[in-house]
Parts: structure tokens; sequence; C-alpha cells
């Protein structure tokens, strides 16, 4: 009998939210980790040659917890994660398993990870400043959106070079380098790190519509379903042809994907209590919404490790 691969899992309540982990190793739930305010019960053996799946131990769970435990049990199944217990990917916030319905938020930076947070949120900020100096002389407004010029222009090339240079960055720390790298491969990140679920408003100019500058992103036109990022593209080649693209609504879509990026990498509650003009310029009105097998379980904060994303078993 051949050992398989060890599957985490994470215990649910009746109401599908996590209140535990454990792993299934062998045929055996042999180990659970229950939250604080939890008890769980475990030991319960299944044939590994014929059972790994996730239905199936739920269903001998069932069985188990139906001859074996009380009734009122709070688990009711399980779980497969999609990172290992107690791993991370690097550079890539999401939630935890005591706060599965937060928003995005960090588990653990290294050194790097600090000094590339304060090397891109300071470039934001300066992306925030020209913004800001153009804000008072073009008064923004829906039907304004389309305006362009130099200093237009300038700040779509500096944020979009930006929105590059942090994924790029991200895909390196997780064991991807590919040569000549371009949208086509910036887009797996926009899966792991659900970039299009994030839409952003101004504060300061609550009449222009909420940006969403990843959604529509496909796989199939990874260049020109990303409107604000092909305008960079056409009019970083071609400035005199391609001037009018790079209007206002694009400069502001890539300033605004800046930003995400940085929320998506460093997490939201970390840069926003850090840099006061991100907060009283962007207003984050809808964030991801985790799947339950995709948030981050956790074990003691010491113990956390990386996991790059070539490593992660997605299904």
């Amino acid at each position: 009998m051949s050992e398989r691969p060890p599957l985490d899992l994470l215990a649910l309540n009746l109401e599908g939210r996590p209140v535990g982990f454990a792993k299934f190793r062998e045929g055996y739930l042999d180990w659970l980790q229950p939250t604080l305010y939890q008890k769980v019960y475990s030991g319960f053996f299944i044939d590994p040659d014929s059972v790994i799946s996730e239905t199936d131990i739920n269903r001998a769970w069932s069985d188990y917890i139906s001859t074996s435990m009380p009734k009122n049990s709070q688990i009711m199944s399980f779980r497969q994660v999609e990172v290992p217990l107690g791993h991370y990917l690097p550079r890539i916030a999401r939630v935890g398993i005591s706060h599965p319905n937060d928003i995005t938020s960090v588990i653990k930076k290294t050194a790097a990870d600090m000094e590339a947070e304060a090397i891109y949120c300071g470039r934001l900020r300066i992306a925030i400043e020209r913004f800001q100096e153009i804000a008072e002389t073009v008064h923004l407004s829906e039907d304004q959106m389309l305006v362009f010029g130099d200093q237009i222009r300038n700040l779509l090339i500096l944020a979009a070079t930006e929105v590059e240079s942090q994924f790029k960055s991200v895909l390196k720390v997780n064991g991807i380098a590919p040569k000549n790298a371009g949208t086509k491969d910036y887009i797996v990140l926009n899966g792991v790190m659900r970039l299009s679920e994030y839409k952003v408003r101004l504060v300061a100019y609550p009449w222009i519509q909420p940006f969403s500058p990843f959604l529509g992103w496909v796989a199939s036109e990874p260049t020109k379903s990303l409107s604000w990022y092909h305008a960079y593209n056409e009019t970083k080649h071609d400035s005199l042809s391609s001037f009018r693209v790079a209007n206002l609504k694009e400069a502001i879509s890539a300033i605004i994907a800046q930003y995400i990026l940085c929320v998506a990498q460093f997490g939201a509650p970390q840069i926003q209590q850090r840099y006061d003009i991100f907060r009283s310029t962007f207003d984050i009105v809808q964030y991801p919404k985790w799947d339950v097998s995709e948030i981050y379980a956790y074990q003691r904060r010491e113990e956390w490790q990386p996991i790059e994303l070539t490593r992660l078993a997605r299904k």
C-alpha cells in the first residue's frame, strides 16, 4: 500500500463556518487543532486505498458522529484547503481562519516584504500627489473623464509602469520569472489575489462612479481587456497617434490598480493605517469574498511558513 499525500482540511460547522482544522493522513483523521472555543472530537479510520475524496471524508465523518458523538456536534463537515495549513503565499494577502469574513489582510512579512511595501507605497504616494495637481486644474466629473494632455499621459505611464513592476515582483517571490513578462503572465495573479473583485471610490469625489480596474480581465486578451493598460501600451509606443487614449479615466484607473496591488500584497489595514494619504484618497467599497478553501488556516504566528505559488496544487 503506497502512502498518499496528506490532505489538509478545515472543519466547518453547520453554517459552513470554519471552526478548526485537521490532517487526513493514511486514511486516518490523525490531527485536529480546534479554535479556542470549540470542543472537537476526532479519530476515525477510512481505507486509504479506496477513499481520499473530500466527499467521502465527509460521509465517513457523518457516520462517525452519528454513532460516536453527541447529536449537537459543532463539526459537521470538512473542506480541503488550497494552501497547506500553517503556510501562506508570499506577498499575497488573504483572510485567516479566525476572521474568515474580514477584509484582506497580511499574514506575515519578511524584512524584504517590508522594504518592498515602503518602496511601492512611496511611489503610489507620488502618483497620488501628481493626480491631485491635475485635479486642481481639471474639475473631476463623469463628462470630463476623456480629457487628455501631457501631464495626464505622464501620470498614466508612471502608474502603469509601477503596476508592471509590482506584478513582476510578486511573480518572482512566488517562483515565477518568465523572460519578457507581460500581461499573459501577470493574469495568473488575478485569480489568486482576486484583483477583479476590488471596487474603489475616490473619497474626495463621491459623484464619480467607483473604479474596478481589473474587472473583465481575460486570458484570451490579457492586454486589450484592461483598457487602462492597453492605453498605456499604445501611448508608450506611439505617443502622437495614441495621445487621446491616454485620458484621465485611464490614468485614474491605473493609479487605483496600483493601490489595489499594494492592498492585495501588504493588506488593507496595514497600509491604510500607515499612510494617511491612502485613507483620504481611496475608499474600498468592495473586497474579494474568499471561499473557505482559500483562506489561510493558521497555527501559531511564529510557525507560519511561505509556500510559492508554483508549489500550490490548484484545483
